[in-house]
Order: C-alpha cells, then sequence, then structure tokens
C-alpha cells in the first residue's frame, strides 16, 4: 500500500456518509409511520387532543403540499400559502366544526404527503446500496458544518446558513469533491 493515511480517510468517510444515509432512511420510515397513524385517527375522528397536538407536526411533514390558495366558501379573496391541515384542524373542535370540503382535501392532502414520503425512502433505500452516494452525503456533512459552526457563533445568520447549505453551488462543490475522491480512490487501488 502506497498510502494507508488516505485509505483510512477514505474509508472514515464512507462510513461516515452510510451512517448519515441509515440515519434518513430510519427517520423517513419513523415521519411515514407516523403520518399512517395520524391518517388514521384523523378519518377515526376519534382522539382530538392527540390530533390537535400533532397538526403543526403533520403540517411540517407536509412541506408544500399542506399549503394552498384557498378561498372559503361564498368567500371573496383566496389566502396564499394557506396552512390547511393546521387550520381545518383547528375547526374540529369549534362548533360549526370544518367544512366537508375541507377535511375531505386534508386528508386527500395526507394520503398524497404519505405516498411523496414512501417515494422519498424508496429512493433513500436504493441509496443504501451505492458507496458514492455514502461519499457524497459524507462530504456534505463536513462541508455544512462549517457554515453550521458559523451561524453558531453568529457570524452569519440562519437564513443565510439555510440559504447558503441548499443553494445550487454548495452541490457542485459536494458533487466536485466526491468525484475527486472517488477518481483517488480508484486510481490508488489500481496502482498498490
Amino acid at each position: 500500500m502506497k498510502n494507508p493515511f488516505f485509505i483510512t480517510v477514505l474509508g472514515v468517510l464512507v462510513v461516515l456518509g452510510f451512517l448519515k444515509t441509515c440515519s434518513l432512511f430510519l427517520k423517513q420510515k419513523k415521519d411515514i409511520s407516523f403520518l399512517k397513524q395520524y391518517l388514521q385517527k384523523l378519518n377515526e375522528q376519534s382522539d382530538y387532543d392527540y390530533i390537535q397536538t400533532y397538526a403543526p407536526k403533520v403540517q411540517r411533514l407536509a412541506g408544500y403540499l399542506g399549503l394552498v390558495n384557498y378561498r372559503a366558501s361564498h368567500g371573496r379573496y383566496y389566502a396564499n400559502n394557506y396552512q390547511i391541515i393546521i387550520n381545518t384542524i383547528r375547526q374540529l373542535t369549534s362548533q360549526m366544526g370544518p367544512h366537508p370540503d375541507d377535511l375531505c382535501f386534508v386528508l386527500n392532502t395526507l394520503s398524497s404527503v404519505i405516498g411523496e414520503s414512501i417515494e422519498e425512502l424508496n429512493k433513500t433505500k436504493r441509496d443504501l446500496l451505492n458507496p458514492l452516494i455514502w461519499l457524497k452525503e459524507s462530504f456534505k456533512l463536513l462541508l455544512s458544518s462549517i457554515p453550521f459552526i458559523l451561524k453558531s457563533v453568529g457570524l452569519i445568520t440562519p437564513d443565510n446558513y439555510s440559504k447558503s447549505v441548499n443553494s445550487r453551488s454548495f452541490e457542485i462543490i459536494v458533487g466536485f469533491f466526491t468525484i475527486i475522491s472517488a477518481i483517488i480512490g480508484i486510481l490508488g487501488s489500481i496502482n498498490s
């Protein structure tokens, strides 16, 4: 072996990326289980405390699917980015209750969220078999730790942190490091 240090570092990066991918897989699985349980309780309308308590979490998991341009029945204006899940669930315990169409829309939205989450889970399951994805995830973790430290110290705002980590240029830098390390790893294994 020419350079055991490089092989050790590459091995640590691959294991770190694998652990991050496993963690994402387990989190997605847990979220899907939670969403299915929530949908079941909402269908039965059995446990109002549970439904009310976890509505914000469901809204967060729904992401863009939970935001709609909403116009109430007989309303004259639209509410942009209306959080349909939280607002409809709030109406469950009111005297009038939610409009039946709204409740049906929430149930359909939750079904869509579960379907999309299952697609993401299947993608992550495929990623668990790909060492290049593990390497990419480890570089993403390492490179995002720099802005995280800057945010923690107060040198950048949370908005700037989010913008920098989710930017296209960040993805390109991570991809570049991944490709270079994969090429060096392949060339190192050929030469030894």
